[in-house]
């Protein structure tokens, strides 16, 4: 935006001149230009009543005679900087930037503390896209003049230009400090916090777009799209009844929005109010029948709530739709793979590198389809969680007994414990650490690629194993008498399941009456309120602090007569190590612990106890509490 152009000094050589220049100061162009017409008749070669002429043509739009009258001004008068600058501001309206640009700087060498030429000055070389000597001109112009607001709105459209969305934004902010009714600062905000949003939101950076459409709500309170977009952000960020308040909002203002109830369903769903959920998505559909993502999602819900015939119908009416949506084939093969249907459930599960929240690996060697490896290197890379990675990490032995060389990519804190791992021949937790591979595949893709089923799988058991010295460092815990229990009652609180799968630690209270028992934490990062509630208890002990690693976890698991625990990485563990594990499951729990039976075929040595309904911990806290008191070990009862 140009500063508005203006006479230098108020006329008043006659009465003539004095009306004319009220005329020109309301915008009565007519009136005025007939007055300086006939002004002109008097006095032809008059700089200033030609500059006036410019200006009027200037505001009619007629910007080739705005460049002949200013041209003429200046032609009789070359020192008039205002008529170089206006000069200038028409040329730039034609487009022509080297003239324009010329124009300022001769505006500027005769008055250089005009903070209207450097301002428009910069306007023209961001057009010329020269944004670096734009962005001095504008500070330039600022520097004279620091409440200039169109400047710093100038500034911001320079800065967004180069894809400074934080520099823009300030601007735009400062601009309307300055001048809180800035229509057009305002709407340059609003599109630039919204371009970043959605970039951070597409890079799945909650929590910088939370902060964008946060400030684009102060802005502008009640706006729809901004609202919507945080009903979406806060689920991801575990703020869900944020989430619920947006969406909310947004249904008041659009009410036939069916993507609103959708995503309003969803972050009940995730609070575990599947009965509502459930009304809010069927309400989405009544609205738009035929769309996928809705489907798609109503059938996660009704899978959550044990309907996985349901469940399986919305995915197959969702494909009917889309044979490509990669959610509703992620659903099926979920679905299948909890039904124990392994085959058609690797097929569909491997779509999920096609869905928009799922990170790709970024592997660049081609992907193994099964062909003979004989004498080559296959890389298997962990893709997922650590108990994914401990459950499928056995896979390796397979691929080497087909004569391929396995190297294996996984996180850090596996490294120690996957050496135990017979069937490796290169780990690492740094990709340039590892060899040039002919072939690479997904730890997850691997169960897939071998059609995976665990009633014809044949696995050593155990297949990881406790690392002997690590085991000496916990013999003060082995030591210990009583029966010893190991004890992690959640998992990591940015798991999109996490509030289905894990328990508040004062709901294992009744645990802790069981006589006889030692029960030891093996919780990760305990929270300073459960460290709390952990050392207020003789029998319970924390040994969060001396775990460094899975492997160490491990050592301590080798001492332990019993594990519970939910369903984490460490439930995985036991069952690798070939520990007895009790887990303790949600009324559906993740597909690999299938559905109604009390045993785990991935892992013998494991017992599950899951919900009878959804939600009820305290009858699974029950029955292992009256399991535990029959275990062997000495003295063991219940005292309450």
């Amino acid at each position: 935006m140009s500063r508005p152009l203006k006479r230098r000094n108020k006329p008043n050589r006659s009465s003539l001149l004095e009306q004319a220049w009220n005329h020109l100061t309301a915008g009565r162009w007519d009136e005025a230009e007939q007055h300086y017409r006939n002004l002109l008749a008097q006095t032809p070669q008059d700089p200033d009543l030609l500059h006036f002429m410019g200006i009027i043509a200037h505001q009619r739009g007629q910007l080739e005679q705005a460049v002949m009258w200013i041209s003429r001004a200046v032609a009789i008068h070359p020192g008039f900087a205002e008529a170089h600058n206006n000069l200038g501001l028409a040329l730039e309206g034609l487009q022509r930037w080297q003239e324009a640009a010329s124009s300022h700087r001769r505006a500027l060498t005769l008055q250089p503390r005009l903070a209207a030429s450097h301002n428009n000055l910069g306007n023209v070389l961001r057009q010329q896209g020269k944004p670096g000597e734009a962005i001095a001109c504008f500070h330039q112009a600022l520097t004279l003049q620091p409440d200039y607001f169109q400047a710093y709105n100038n500034l911001g459209n320079t800065h967004a230009d180069l894809g400074q969305w934080d520099e823009a934004i300030a601007c735009y902010q400062k601009a309307l400090t300055l001048h809180p009714h800035f229509t057009e600062a305002r709407h340059n905000l609003e599109r630039t916090l919204n371009h970043k949003g959605l970039l951070a939101l597409e890079q799945r950076h909650w929590h910088e777009a939370a902060t964008c459409f946060e400030t684009m709500l102060h802005s502008q309170p009640g706006h729809v799209e901004a609202l919507s977009h945080l009903g979406i952000i806060y689920q991801e960020l575990g703020r869900l009844e944020e989430a619920v308040v947006c969406l909310q909002q947004v249904a008041q203002r659009r009410p036939n929005l069916a993507a609103t109830y959708s995503h309003w369903g969803l972050a009940l769903q995730k609070m575990g109010q599947h009965t509502l959920a459930a009304e809010q998505m069927e309400h989405a559909l009544r609205i738009d029948p035929n769309d996928c993502g809705t489907l798609t999602n109503l059938g996660f819900v009704r899978q959550e709530q044990g309907d996985v015939a349901t469940a399986l119908a919305l995915y197959h009416r969702a494909l009917a739709l889309d044979p490509q949506f990669a959610e509703a084939h992620f659903g099926k093969g979920l679905a299948h793979l909890l039904l124990g249907e392994f085959t058609t459930g690797w097929q569909h599960y491997e779509w999920r590198w096609k869905k928009w929240d799922f990170t790709p690996h970024g592997r660049p060697e081609p992907l193994w389809d099964g062909k003979d490896l004989q004498g080559e290197t296959l890389l298997i890379h962990c893709e997922q969680g650590f108990g994914d990675s401990m459950q499928f990490i056995r896979l390796a032995a397979l691929v080497r007994q087909r004569g391929a060389r396995v190297a294996v990519l996984c996180p850090q804190p596996l490294e120690a414990l996957f050496r135990s791992l017979k069937g490796i021949d290169f780990l690492a937790s740094r990709p340039e650490a590892l060899p040039r591979c002919a072939c690479q595949i997904p730890l997850l893709s691997l169960a897939g690629v071998l059609q995976v089923d665990p009633a014809t799988l044949v696995t050593d058991m155990p297949y990881l194993h406790a690392d002997v010295e690590r085991q000496q460092r916990f013999m003060d815990v082995g030591q210990r008498k009583g029966f010893k229990v190991g004890l992690v009652w959640r998992g990591h609180r940015g798991h999109k399941n996490d509030r289905n799968r894990s328990i508040a630690l004062h709901r294992l209270a009744p645990l802790f009456a069981v006589t006889g028992c030692l029960f030891f934490s093996v919780q990760k990062d305990p929270e300073p309120n459960e460290r709390a509630l952990l050392a207020g208890r003789d029998n319970v002990h924390d040994l969060s602090d001396r775990l460094v690693d899975f492997a160490d976890t491990a050592a301590v698991l080798m001492m332990m007569d019993r594990i519970i625990a939910v369903d984490t990485a460490v439930l995985h563990l036991a069952g690798a190590l070939g520990r007895p594990a009790w887990g303790m499951l949600p009324f559906v729990p993740d597909w690999r612990w299938l559905l109604f039976r009390d045993d785990s075929p991935w892992y013998p040595t494991v017992r599950l106890f899951r919900q009878r309904q959804s939600g009820d911990w305290d009858g699974v806290i029950t029955r292992i509490r009256e399991a535990l008191a029959q275990s062997e070990g000495g003295s063991v009862g219940i005292h309450d």
